[in-house]
């Protein structure tokens, strides 16, 4: 995959979210708690690494360019971060951003769907119907959480005009930052998909961000 190289007046955001995670097969809302990833999250992460080193679409260079990364300061994160670090041979681990951590979901954290369902009867299906404003007790909103996610992945790119950067998130945080991309409203975030290692490329510039690539 190839795509035209950045100028100076562009940032190259490589969007990344964790590898698999140890629950993943208990549909457990995990929100902000610390959940590691599995060997086959390493294997996302590995996956990511190896598009970043050996491809990505950087040109004629063969490679993307990546020499700063970012994660989430939760486990899942910061481990696929590192891992990235590695094969990429940079001297430095990530900076962790809190303000791109996942959301909180308050009472529901920890919580599987079905226990959700008996304890809070009805309020999935209440959620659904205003993703963007629900506020489900002691959490934080979908637009709350874009309000954090967004200016933080902005400022990065601020930072960095030129350059190429790699961010490892989460599906929420990802979705957020897409839809602003896409002027999609907020409603719409769980019509973007997000994979267990899923890449996302968006160039940011003074006219705001082009999405390359979704969900890779």
């Amino acid at each position: 995959m190839e795509w035209t190289p950045i100028d100076e007046h562009t940032t190259r955001i490589f969007m990344i979210r964790h590898g698999e995670v140890e629950n993943h097969d208990q549909g457990v809302f995990n929100g902000q708690l610390d959940v590691d990833i599995t060997p086959r999250g390493v294997g996302h992460m590995e996956r990511a690494a190896e598009f970043l080193a050996a491809g990505g679409g950087a040109g004629e260079t063969g490679e993307t360019g990546v020499r700063r990364l970012y994660s989430s300061d939760l486990l899942r994160t910061v481990r696929g971060a590192a891992i990235i670090s590695e094969r990429l041979g940079l001297n430095e681990t990530a900076q962790a951003v809190p303000d791109i951590r996942e959301i909180h979901l308050g009472e529901w954290q920890g919580l599987s769907f079905e226990e959700v369902d008996d304890r809070f009867p009805g309020m999935r299906e209440t959620r659904h119907a205003d993703i963007m404003n629900y506020r489900i007790p002691g959490s934080e909103t979908v637009a709350e959480l874009s309000a954090r996610v967004v200016p933080a992945v902005e400022e990065i790119a601020g930072r960095h005009r030129g350059e190429s950067v790699a961010i490892v998130a989460h599906a929420g945080p990802n979705r957020t930052v897409l839809c602003h991309a896409l002027g999609l409203p907020l409603d719409r975030i769980f019509h973007i998909h997000q994979d267990y290692g899923a890449i996302n490329v968006l160039d940011f510039s003074a006219e705001g961000a082009v999405v390359r690539l979704m969900n890779g």
